[in-house]
């Protein structure tokens, strides 16, 4: 593993050293399929279909995701890093002087560079940097012919007991404004209290979406041939499950008849994503991913107050997260989605759908069921006091058919 660290006063000869060492002992490879190039200021990775190029900017790092179109890589998306000071009036997600030892925003933290692996079959380049006693490692995979990059956060937490707000991966989409095409796997709105009035609505800054919404989730963003979409890792989400004694508690609606048991040793810190088109930062829509909690409100709608109330405690400090990052320069307009879809099914839906684990019959007797009831006309003993032909039990049908037509069912 080489590793660069960016500093103002021995990044330059630092960079020099290490790029030299690294070109003779012939660590970089050009290929086929991928390719990594380290050149004065950034390093870039690509597989002929979308590119990466990581470069030191300040004390952090600038990520710019490129797809390729006729020949020439286009700029699709970056990392987003909130300016400093905090515009006071932008969306307060993005401040992390709140909770300031609490809330760990990826971007403002990395300062440091590496290449994990540079193999035929797979590039990795990690971030780091800390914050306090806080490790933060950000890593991008990118394999042949594929048309998104794998990326990973680890942090370490050292405090006792470990408590965080947010650990959050942050990105913008290209485009100045909002794009044609918008899928989320939630709906935000807020008031001007952050409550539940509906009244003076404004656009969903003390919103995300949470995870108790994720069945197949991800946020798509298209404009014509540019296209986006951050696909949370599902296996991950359950792989590096972190149990939290006050995770998931907070609600603006009681419970009712309608609720299930719930064990209190069973909560996890949830994850989230986030999609605000009007931050007040910039103009460009920022999508979020990464460890946060929220406050269900009506209708399914989870709130993130900006304060100290939520920040959560933790069973130990080793959290993780995942997510696939898709760019393209030239997808087909209106139906980029379709290829989301197919990723998560091959991902995730058809191992669940073939080993059903969710279900309580099988499958097949589900359908049988199903079929029997719904496509069949369907009759029903109705104990009374009818007398036919001397008994006081008849048959009738409850699905009753129309005159002139073959009894089909439902």
């Amino acid at each position: 593993m080489f590793k660069i660290n960016f500093t103002m006063k021995t990044g330059i000869r630092l960079i020099t050293f290490l790029i030299t060492m690294i070109i003779a002992t012939g660590c970089i490879r050009t290929s086929k399929d991928l390719n990594l190039k380290i050149r004065r200021k950034s390093i870039e990775i690509d597989n002929g279909i979308v590119k990466a190029i990581f470069t030191p900017e300040a004390k952090s790092f600038s990520l710019k995701f490129y797809s390729i179109k006729n020949g020439e890589y286009i700029l699709v998306a970056e990392s987003f890093l909130p300016v400093k000071p905090f515009p006071p009036e932008a969306t307060q997600l993005f401040n992390t002087s709140i909770n300031s030892d609490c809330r760990y925003l990826v971007t403002e933290i990395i300062d440091s560079l590496f290449i994990e692996k540079n193999e035929k079959d797979v590039i990795i380049i990690g971030m780091c940097g800390k914050k306090g006693r806080t490790s933060v490692t950000e890593r991008v995979t990118l394999r042949p012919e594929q048309k998104y990059f794998h990326i990973s956060v680890d942090a370490v937490i050292k405090d006792t007991p470990a408590r965080i707000d947010y650990l959050l991966s942050t990105f913008t989409l290209n485009l100045n404004h909002a794009p044609f095409f918008v899928h989320t796997p939630g709906l935000k709105f807020d008031n001007e209290d952050s409550k539940q009035n509906r009244f003076r609505l404004r656009p969903a800054k003390d919103q995300i979406i949470g995870d108790r919404a994720f069945h197949a989730p991800a946020v798509i963003l298209q404009e014509k041939e540019l296209f986006f979409a951050l696909v949370p890792d599902l296996n991950a989400i359950n792989k590096y499950a972190v149990k939290s004694p006050d995770a998931r508690r907070t609600l603006d609606i009681p419970r009712n008849i309608f609720s299930v048991p719930i064990e209190d040793d069973k909560y996890t810190m949830p994850t989230g994503l986030d999609l605000n088109v009007q931050t007040g930062i910039t103009k460009k829509p920022v999508i979020s991913f990464g460890l946060m909690d929220n406050i269900i409100a009506h209708h399914i709608r989870y709130q993130r107050v900006n304060d100290s109330s939520m920040v959560r405690t933790l069973e130990h400090g080793n959290l993780r997260y995942e997510f696939d990052l898709f760019v393209s320069a030239d997808a087909p307009e209106n139906r980029g989605y379709q290829q989301i879809a197919a990723h998560q099914w091959k991902q995730y839906g058809h191992e669940v759908f073939m080993n059903r684990p969710h279900l309580a019959l099988p499958f097949e007797e589900y359908f049988r069921i199903v079929d029997s009831i719904t496509f069949n006309p369907i009759h029903s003993r109705l104990e009374g006091t009818f007398v036919t032909s001397g008994r006081n039990t008849i048959i009738r049908d409850i699905d009753v058919p129309l005159p002139g037509y073959k009894d089909m069912g439902s």
